[in-house]
């Protein structure tokens, strides 16, 4: 029990202090292997924290093309046993170094889906520096010999089944499925990450078995890893193990472009609700645009001004706001606001009447000035912990701008004006073409 007081007590003194060595003293090690995995190293001396994340890429090209929600059951899984621990054995060995393992966001904290994308999976690992190697021997073993016990698997199915149901009362998760059953109509993207009850009750243990050889594969995967070991040690460490993977041709696992939806393309679900939620939005360019900044700017200010106008100023919002996410050939911006059933022509109306206040009325420069602040305030934030940085390398890595994207991202804000936000707001933040879904009362 000492021992782990204290590996905890370092774990979190340098997750604290992780962003504190100077630019000139972090290093970075990128490798692409002989299998396909890709691999990244930030070296950070400053920083006791052994912090690595591995990214499965096109998780819903995934997931369609086999059964819907199987990339989220293979992680569940992969902690509930290898083909030499059982899932209590598995625990203990992670307890035994004080190591943090995550392969899946929890559904029992509301918005806590930052890090579960339909477009890849995740899974975290954190230790400190001491006990690397020997989480890293931890880690392959649960990745690559990953057991599938029968037993274990019902457990696991009967806990989605329990969130399934728990969801399906949620008038902002019902809205969130529908606006993206829409939004990627015919799409990868509109597949769940954990699938529907009818997909899940048909896998099997074999199913997960075969699936597994081929989404854990080199190609498929990108290691990152944040560190104050230096990188060699770490890029040896990795390929002695990772390097095992079995290769994949996943050349045909690709994620196509998404198709802007053209008129107002409206879908509703009713529920007795009270509260009513509504999504609103449309596809953008991705990350790899040079209108991506703009864009990122010209949707915070919206969200700052719903907030301010309509959950503030006009009460007609339990929560509301707006947002962007990047992928490499597109994105997508999305408006969200949850209200009374009696509000809700007003709210839905008010939305619209905020963008097109964007658009069309004349941006201060203080208010430029306070979104970029706040967009570089977050990411700061963001980056507070090593596993956040490694997450991030491996997320930029994947949309193809550059595993060190955010290292200049202020510099990439700061070149944004004004006329800059007001163009991206009039070309994309469309209001004569958009999605909009609303789920509860109001629904008819």
């Amino acid at each position: 029990m000492r021992k782990l007081i204290i590996i905890l007590t370092l774990a979190f003194a340098a997750t604290v202090y992780c962003i504190s060595a100077a630019d000139d003293n972090v290093k970075y090690s990128r490798e692409v292997l002989s299998n396909g995995l890709t691999i990244i190293i930030k070296h950070n001396p400053d920083s006791r924290i052994f912090a690595l994340n591995i990214l499965g890429k096109n998780r819903a090209v995934w997931d369609k093309s086999h059964q819907s929600g199987i990339t989220d059951l293979v992680n569940r899984m992969l902690v509930k046993g290898t083909e030499e621990k059982n899932a209590e054995e598995v625990q203990a060995a992670l307890d035994d170094i004080g190591a943090k393992l995550k392969t899946n966001d929890s559904p029992y904290i509301p918005y806590d889906d930052r890090y579960t994308w339909r477009a890849y999976s995740f899974i975290r690992f954190e230790t400190i520096d001491e006990y690397a190697e020997d989480g890293l021997e931890i880690l392959h073993e649960i990745i690559a010999k990953p057991s599938f016990d029968e037993a274990e698997l019902e457990k696991i199915k009967s806990k989605v089944m329990g969130i399934f149901g728990m969801e399906s009362g949620s008038t902002y998760k019902v809205c969130r499925d529908l606006y993206y059953s829409k939004l990627f109509e015919n799409h990868p993207l509109s597949e769940k990450v954990l699938g529907d009850r009818r997909s899940l009750s048909g896998i099997t243990s074999d199913d997960l078995t075969e699936y597994h050889k081929k989404y854990y594969t080199g190609g498929n995967l990108i290691i990152s890893v944040v560190s104050n070991i230096e990188p060699e040690t770490v890029m040896k460490w990795i390929k002695k193990r990772f390097g095992k993977l079995p290769s994949y041709n996943t050349k045909n696992i690709i994620m196509p472009d998404a198709i802007k939806a053209e008129g107002v393309v409206e879908i509703s679900q009713p529920m007795e609700k009270e509260q009513v939620y509504i999504y609103l939005g449309n596809i953008v360019p991705g990350l790899t645009s040079d209108r991506a900044p703009a864009i990122k700017l010209a949707v915070e200010i919206l969200s700052t001004r719903l907030k301010l106008n309509l959950r503030e100023k006009q009460g007609l919002a339990y929560s509301v706001g707006a947002g962007v996410r990047f992928l490499e050939n597109f994105g997508w911006f999305t408006c969200v606001m949850g209200t009374g059933h009696e509000n809700f022509n007003i709210a839905r109306d008010g939305i619209l009447a905020e963008i097109n206040k964007l658009k069309n009325e004349p941006i201060e420069q203080a208010e430029l000035d306070k979104a970029r602040n706040s967009l570089w305030g977050s990411m700061l934030m963001r980056n507070m912990s090593c596993i956040n940085q490694a997450y991030n390398m491996a997320y930029f890595e994947f949309v193809n701008v550059g595993f060190d994207y955010d290292s200049d991202y202020k510099e990439r804000l700061d070149k944004i004006t004004v006329e800059d936000v007001q163009k991206a707001a009039g070309q994309f933040l469309d209001t004569d073409n958009y999605i909009q879904a609303y789920v509860g009362k109001a629904a008819k």
